[in-house]
């Protein structure tokens, strides 16, 4: 009786299920699309595996080319995904990685060649590995624990404080601009390997041509170092020079310092702090020396 009763009520919701088919083929599609766009980036890993690694490799048994555990069909896909996993990796985590992630999504869908041509072992093997979703799982691991997007992001941040600062010191950065722009368009597109070499070359040029500008004041100071350091006079007067050359070559090095950790600002600040001490010890110097010849002669 109570048998009876639940086979009554799984016809009914499969009534129900048959009446309201539209509905069911509707909600499923949403499901489907919503699917596909939250796992958009694993598609072409799934195609890999499942039309690539799985279809290719059982495609020559229908043609009775295939051998005991390895086959032309497993070494067609593990050539066809080697490239692709390869080219697709390469972006994301680097060339090093990428060979090492493509070389093992490759041997995988050999059936790990030549274990795959032990009898038994290979048979069995190859209807495992062919399901094995290898290269999803690979492209999980790249773009979680792998993935230079982080180090993409604070190059093209770096690059971004650069460009402001080289307005500030009336520098011309228009075509870093473009890389700029350039650089975040690889982002988007998850090209994180090429978007760090754009934006660190373009980084390079545009700090190189800050870097010379703050060391043409800093020369500047340094010639004034030299003219000071030549200079005879009384020891009252030479000790004034002396202690103003010593503060003064302090706050070069701490520019310098501060121009390595991108505080250019600070880095300008401390030449010209330095630019005037030399001058005010030079004019202290003339003063001091003045006075003391007179007393001298007097």
């Amino acid at each position: 009786m109570f048998e009876f009763l639940d086979w009554y009520k799984y016809l009914s919701v499969a009534k129900t299920i048959f009446e309201n088919w539209k509905l069911v083929v509707i909600v499923a599609l949403v499901v489907f699309i919503v699917l596909v766009f939250l796992f958009r980036r694993y598609i072409g890993a799934l195609i890999y595996d499942y039309v690539v690694d799985f279809g290719i490799s059982h495609a020559d048994n229908l043609i009775l080319v295939g051998l005991i555990g390895v086959d032309a069909g497993d070494f067609t896909a593990a050539a066809i995904i080697l490239v692709g996993v390869f080219i697709h990796e390469r972006k994301i985590v680097g060339l090093g990685p990428a060979l090492g992630m493509a070389g093992m999504a490759a041997w995988e869908a050999s059936n790990f060649f030549p274990l795959g041509t032990i009898p038994v072992f290979g048979e069995v093997a190859e209807g495992f590995f062919n399901l094995f979703p290898y290269v999803f799982l690979s492209r999980i691991m790249s773009h979680t624990l792998f993935s230079k997007k982080g180090d993409a992001e604070r190059a093209v941040k770096e690059l971004q404080f650069d460009m402001n600062a080289a307005q500030q010191f009336q520098i011309d950065a228009g075509d870093a601009f473009k890389m700029f722009e350039r650089a975040k368009a690889l982002i988007e597109k998850e090209n994180y390997v090429d978007a760090i070499k754009f934006a660190k070359k373009t980084d390079s040029m545009i700090s190189s041509a800050i870097r010379e500008q703050i060391q043409s004041n800093a020369d500047v100071v340094n010639e004034t170092i030299n003219q000071l350091s030549q200079l005879e006079g009384t020891d009252d007067a030479l000790a004034v020079i002396d202690e103003s050359v010593q503060v003064a070559q302090e706050l070069l090095q701490d520019a310098f310092a501060q121009i390595d950790r991108r505080e250019y600002q600070i880095a300008l600040q401390d030449i010209n702090k330095a630019k005037q001490i030399v001058q005010q010890a030079a004019a202290q110097f003339d003063e001091i020396n003045a006075q003391d010849l007179n007393t001298t002669y007097e």
